[in-house]
């Protein structure tokens, strides 16, 4: 349950479709929306669990694949849809009350690393802050939802743990962008050492490019 100043819910699903009609269908989100510039010349801790190859070719400069235009026009919706959904629920967290922060860098990272996350809240009724990361995927992703969550989606939110030593644990929350399956939310809890290690082996690499 989400206890807040407007009541109790039982999702972050409901609290979303409570803060939509309580301002009769036409949320104000625009001032949650993720501004952030990505950097191509640093490592990101969003990327702890994914191919250590990829980072090292994207910041030894590597030429980009290169798509059409009907592509980028597809994956501009899809990014702005996402964006969106996050919006949407940073904008419900802090009407309910319990929003402490949204789309805020890391304190302390480590030099040549940049990184932020989406949103904490605080957990009224256990009286500890709470990391949110939204992940918004095709209505087909559901018939695979025994995997999640996803190993480079834990790496991510453990590695904003690392970071944030007074968050409890990290929520990731799938969401079906088309709206026709119920949002499915994983917990996840801190292995410092993990990420430490992590990042010492990425440093590594990096440190061997030309």
């Amino acid at each position: 349950m989400i206890n807040s100043k407007q009541g109790e819910y039982e999702t972050l699903a409901h609290l979303r479709y409570a803060y939509i009609e309580a301002m009769h269908g036409n949320p104000p989100i625009e001032k949650y929306f993720n501004k952030d510039e990505w950097s191509e010349d640093t490592l990101h801790i969003s990327e702890l669990g994914k191919c250590a190859r990829q980072q090292m070719y994207r910041l030894s400069g590597a030429p980009k694949q290169v798509k059409s235009v009907s592509t980028m026009a597809n994956e501009s919706l899809m990014f702005w849809t996402g964006n969106a959904i996050h919006a949407l629920t940073v904008g419900a967290l802090e009407w309910a009350g319990v929003l402490v922060d949204y789309e805020k860098s890391l304190p302390d990272l480590p030099e040549g690393w940049s990184g932020h996350y989406d949103a904490i809240y605080d957990d009224w009724e256990t009286d500890t802050i709470v990391g949110w990361d939204g992940k918004t995927v095709r209505p087909n992703a559901f018939d695979y939802a025994i995997s999640w969550p996803k190993p480079e989606h834990v790496w991510q939110v453990q590695g904003y743990m690392r970071f944030l030593p007074n968050v409890s644990f990290w929520q990731i929350e799938y969401i079906d962008r088309g709206g026709a399956n119920t949002p499915q939310v994983k917990e996840v809890e801190r292995n410092d050492a993990r990420i430490d290690g992590r990042i010492r082996t990425l440093n590594a690499y990096r440190n061997l490019l030309p």
